[in-house]
């Protein structure tokens, strides 16, 4: 007898592996529609749709705007009230001292940036696993899909963000991308 596909039989179906939380957008870029946000509504309650639309996007049903809004919340610049369409988004006053310091090269805001950088718990985990001096990509890569904590399609953009996050903050000299880079040097570095 043949035995039935996937799609043919719903009790073979895959189990889709759903990865952690983590931001899906760098930090940077992050910043830049919190800023757009708090310009449009400051620090008020705000629903969704407006939020989203503050930030430039057309709709909050968007797979880009999704994934930005969640990325704010993972990095701790904006907090959520409500589900679903009474869903409502606020600036915190994390969000609000990065984007409206007067002096952005100050110690003040990179000691935020790196707040905001492991705000999101996979992020201060791996940090605080390796004390901040991070093994290559691809012996995260391997950690990451070993735990279960991302899922294999989500690793590669989750570390690029991580690396990127960790460079913009200035938390430290952890660029390396391949398993015999040198500290301090990123792959771009070498001649």
């Amino acid at each position: 007898m043949k035995s039935k596909s996937p799609a043919e039989d719903p009790s073979r179906k895959r189990s889709m592996h759903r990865s952690r939380a983590y931001p899906a957008i760098t930090l940077e870029s992050a910043l830049e529609k919190c800023r757009s946000l708090y310009q449009s509504e400051r620090m008020h309650p705000t629903p969704i749709a407006a939020a989203v639309q503050a930030m430039g996007y057309a709709n909050n049903a968007s797979g880009a705007s999704t994934r930005t809004i969640a990325a704010l919340g993972h990095y701790g610049l904006v907090d959520f009230e409500g589900t679903r369409k009474d869903r409502i988004a606020q600036v915190t006053e994390l969000g609000r001292d990065i984007v409206i310091h007067p002096f952005p090269d100050s110690m003040e805001v990179k000691e935020m940036l790196q707040e905001a950088t492991l705000n999101p718990p996979i992020c201060r985990e791996l940090w605080e696993k390796y004390h901040g001096d991070l093994p290559s990509d691809v012996s995260l890569a391997h950690q990451l899909e070993q735990s279960g904590d991302l899922n294999p399609n989500a690793i590669k953009q989750f570390l690029s963000v991580f690396r990127d996050n960790i460079s913009f903050s200035g938390l430290g000299h952890t660029n390396r991308t391949t398993p015999n880079a040198e500290p301090g040097v990123s792959d771009g570095d070498r001649s």
